[in-house]
């Protein structure tokens, strides 16, 4: 009962915490992680602005599908699961998803299948979301604000291999917060109803 009493009033001190170090239009890590949404962002393309491209996030909790949609006839379709391990992409084949599993960093001397599919994916998000999405990325209502928590997490899973939990509340994992003292540190807390350490990561 005193650990529980314990862990609730750190939780508390934590939530509160990231509430005045994001501001009050900025998500937080668990609303983004948490939030369920579908954001579409298009933009006429080559040639002459004559045909369009689309980009298409639905995030259901922990699971994130992307589709790029490039002059009407080429589509690729991708599925993370950001709460799963070991770290994966599910690619829509011809012959139905193809799982991807990493194995090793991604850099300029390693090509495989599954840093070739995170390359297509941040390129994507990065040129057909990021840029094009409307409203402020702060802001998790807009699309914009969709496409930047998706991304957020995909780095994190894809690169950072960190795999989320939905019975942690997560502080500065997603977006560090610039600070001339050592308070932007990363911290993970277990829920109150665990009885788990509390343990904080870098």
């Amino acid at each position: 009962m005193q650990l529980l009493k314990c862990n609730f009033f750190f939780l508390i001190i934590i939530l509160s915490y990231s509430h005045f170090s994001l501001g009050s239009t900025a998500f937080s890590d668990n609303e983004c992680l948490e939030s369920s949404y579908d954001a579409t962002v298009s933009h006429k393309a080559f040639p002459f602005g004559l045909s369009s491209e689309g980009l298409s996030i639905k995030k259901e909790n922990c699971i994130i599908d992307i589709t790029l949609q490039k002059f009407k006839f080429f589509k690729n379709s991708w599925k993370i699961d950001v709460w799963r391990e070991p770290v994966h992409i599910k690619e829509d084949g011809a012959s139905g998803p193809e799982v991807l599993k990493k194995n090793g960093l991604c850099d300029k001397q390693r090509s495989n299948e599954f840093c070739s599919a995170w390359k297509k994916i941040q390129t994507a998000v990065q040129d057909d979301g990021l840029i094009f999405a409307n409203g402020e990325k702060e802001d998790l209502g807009s699309e914009h604000g969709k496409v930047y928590c998706s991304y957020l997490l995909l780095k994190k899973y894809l690169d950072d291999e960190k795999i989320f939990s939905r019975h942690q509340i997560y502080v500065n994992v997603l977006i560090p917060q610039e600070s001339t003292s050592n308070n932007n540190v990363s911290t993970t807390v277990n829920l109150p109803n665990s009885t788990a350490s509390m343990p904080t990561t870098n």
